[in-house]
């Protein structure tokens, strides 16, 4: 719960970066602490500058703060999207 204040506001400054089509958390729900993050981003460009904003940085230095750890990250490209 203490962490949700810090996820909401690097959610709203990443949904308002140049390039973000898509971003959020979500907490597993038979796992309690794992958190998932999902992005969606125009560009390797666009991701890599999102690396560099000031609310990124801000925000690696909450999550040691708030106990996050043991980090998996998980890049894919997709060509076109299929509804289904």
């Amino acid at each position: 719960a203490e962490a949700r204040p810090a996820m909401a506001k690097v959610i709203a400054a990443s949904l308002a970066e140049p390039g973000c089509r898509a971003y959020s958390y979500a907490e597993d729900v038979t796992e309690p602490g794992l958190f998932r993050v999902h992005e969606e981003w125009e560009s390797a460009e666009a991701l890599e500058a999102h690396f560099a904003t000031p609310h990124m940085r801000e925000w690696q230095q909450a999550r040691e703060t708030l106990g996050f750890h043991d980090r998996a990250l998980d890049a894919r490209e997709a060509g076109r999207a299929i509804l289904l």
